[in-house]
């Protein structure tokens, strides 16, 4: 991670499409609030209705996984590209609705080979709106 992102972190600025290989629309995050590389990491969405149209008014409960994938892939540390190649015990506690500040948490929990294994969550609020473990494949 190169010294202009991590003053951006240090700032409370530093904006995922400066480090995710994703582009619009489909970079999830709005902001990365806070990163211990190879460690922990915690991002923020905001909701709004056109994030998902045509849907009614939830959020997509599969964004909230992809979300949470791409704040693990900053979470690792590497820059180079992967996948979200698994997940286990994925509980979806509420919906998310436009207006709903999403605060998303990843625990890197352990690496095998090439696969990442990381604790997710996300709350909105107080209330956890989704949980679960996820695996990345990261070359």
């Amino acid at each position: 991670m190169d010294n202009d992102i991590r003053n951006e972190f240090e700032k409370g600025t530093a904006k995922p499409y400066n480090i995710l290989p994703h582009s619009f629309p489909f970079v999830m995050l709005d902001k990365v609030l806070d990163v211990e590389k190879g460690r922990r990491g915690k991002g923020e969405k905001l909701v709004t209705c056109d994030d998902y149209p045509g849907r009614g008014d939830m959020f997509p409960q599969v964004l909230l996984l992809e979300a949470s994938a791409q704040l693990s892939g900053i979470v690792s540390g590497r820059e180079e590209g992967g996948y979200l190649a698994g997940m286990k015990n994925i509980h979806f506690e509420k919906n998310v609705m436009p207006g709903d500040v999403v605060e998303f948490e990843s625990v890197m929990q352990g690496v095998f080979g090439g696969m990442y294994i990381f604790r997710v969550s996300a709350r909105v609020g107080n209330e956890t709106v989704m949980k679960g473990d996820i695996y990345l494949a990261l070359a």
